[in-house]
């Protein structure tokens, strides 16, 4: 016996709905929300992100080229390690993302972070073979008074970083300050 139109497109809908249920479901098993400690490693495939240390300074650069902040300059140290066996790692395929606690964020200073890789003399690396490690410093301009409390480390895009927070949670690193 045929079935009608209709009745075809309930079980498309109700074979769908079963089919999102599952994946949310098997979603949920897998994700897991981290917020690592300074000098812990987060994996995302084969690529670690550490923060070495993160503190404030009251200007960036060296003599001729000082720039001093709107607000306050954050320095972090972020290691990325390449844990792969054969594939080169773009350093370019992620930023890390300054937050405080309520959330606000702040992308890093490109013409502070440069002016301080400069002052310490680190040329701008692009990638990381397999099996290496690159510990870069990032310059973020934030309002006075406000404390970080956390990187975060994008990919690029709203849709990829919900996706990413579904599928394996909040993955995030504790920013600290040196005292």
């Amino acid at each position: 016996m045929a079935h009608s139109n209709g009745s075809t497109w309930r079980w498309t809908l109700i074979g769908g709905a079963v089919v999102l249920v599952l994946g949310l479901s098997v979603a949920t098993l897998l994700r897991h929300d981290v917020l690592a400690p300074r000098g812990k490693e987060i994996l995302w495939d084969d690529f670690g992100f550490a923060l070495e240390d993160v503190s404030k300074v009251a200007e960036v650069g060296s003599a001729g080229e000082i720039l001093r902040p709107a607000g306050q300059f954050v320095v972090v140290r972020l290691r990325t390690t390449n844990h792969a066996q054969r594939v080169d790692y773009d350093l370019a395929s992620h930023v890390p993302i300054l937050e405080n606690a309520a959330g606000d964020h702040w992308a890093p200073d490109p013409a502070a972070t440069s002016a301080l890789r400069r002052e310490l003399g680190v040329g701008a690396v692009s990638g990381i073979a397999a099996g290496e490690v690159d510990v870069s410093p990032f310059v973020f301009d934030l309002p006075l008074g406000v404390e970080p409390a956390r990187v975060r480390i994008t990919f690029g895009g709203e849709a990829l970083q919900m996706l990413d927070l579904v599928l394996f949670g909040d993955r995030a690193l504790a920013a600290e300050l040196q005292r």
